[in-house]
């Protein structure tokens, strides 16, 4: 069992919450339409959408949680062996507190004018609309990238200049 804690596991603020903060720290940069959806057809909310616009053109942006792996990295981390009501709750409020963290991370950037908007979000605008992929996943098909590995903490290397 690897020892990688996650971020807000022991987060309490409910999913929906994160949704509005969100919403609101977007709409605080111009951003007029925010969707939450379900990509799977279930009930749980995965996924955040809205739209860009950039030099007069309109540009769809879509960060997909998957909720999946994030169950699984917790089997993994914390050594369940199922998930229960409670464990299935958590990872819920935990993904939602992750992003919304993510965001208002990126938009600090913004604030400070280190970068744009829109290089924040690049590789999450839909890139292909028939297929609905972001240009990263084209990206990352075309390249064949192998599937992110976590590192452990030792394996980090810190260099100052």
């Amino acid at each position: 069992m690897t020892e990688q804690r996650l971020k807000n596991w022991t987060a309490t603020m409910e999913a929906k919450e994160s949704m509005a903060i969100i919403r609101a720290a977007l709409g605080q940069h111009g951003v007029r339409t925010v969707r939450f959806a379900a990509s799977d057809g279930r009930k749980r909310l995965d996924t955040l959408t809205f739209s860009l616009v950039v030099k007069d053109t309109l540009f769809q942006v879509r960060l997909i949680i998957d909720l999946a792996r994030v169950e699984e990295q917790v089997l993994e981390s914390y050594g369940y062996r199922t998930l229960t009501e409670v464990l299935v709750k958590q990872v819920y409020r935990t993904a939602w507190a992750n992003l919304r963290d993510f965001l208002l991370a990126a938009l600090a950037l913004v604030d400070s004018q280190i970068v744009k908007l829109e290089e924040i979000f690049f590789p999450f605008v839909v890139a292909d609309e028939q297929q609905n992929k972001t240009y990263f996943q084209v990206f990352e098909e075309r390249l064949a990238l192998p599937e992110s590995q976590p590192r452990l903490l030792g394996q980090v290397t810190i260099s100052e200049e």
